[in-house]
């Protein structure tokens, strides 16, 4: 309910990113995200990041057993800065990105550069 429906009751204009792809036939993944959306109601914007912790079921069809999402950080920008948030992040590879391209071209919005700089793009396997 709340990462469904609750969540797109309240946002719009949601770009998740995954900082590095998976490899075939795995017991677990990890990685660092990227989300960037507007708030329905006031058009903030919403800029953050952190990790995703996967866990495959070990028989076909290798469903998840479990996620585990990790919120390192999420900042609150002003309704103006949603063009130029926007216009950037449909300029990246979409949804598997990477940390090199997240940080080579940030838009000009303050407080943004520092957010970035801690976008995780290692990844995990087992």
């Amino acid at each position: 309910r709340v990462l469904v429906g609750d969540f797109t009751r309240t946002y719009e204009n949601i770009y998740s990113f995954y900082m590095s792809r998976p490899g075939h036939a795995l017991a677990s993944f990890g990685c660092g995200w990227l989300v960037v959306m507007t708030e329905r109601g006031s058009g903030d914007v919403r800029v953050g990041h952190g990790r995703y912790d996967w866990e495959f079921a070990s028989t076909p069809p290798c469903l998840v057993k479990r996620l585990v999402i990790t919120i390192s950080a999420m900042s609150v920008f002003a309704p103006h800065t949603a063009e130029l948030a926007l216009a950037w992040v449909r300029t990246l590879s979409y949804p598997w990105s990477s940390r090199m391209e997240v940080l080579r071209s940030p838009p000009d919005i303050p407080g943004l550069a520092p957010l970035l700089q801690g976008v995780d793009g290692a990844a995990s396997v087992a």
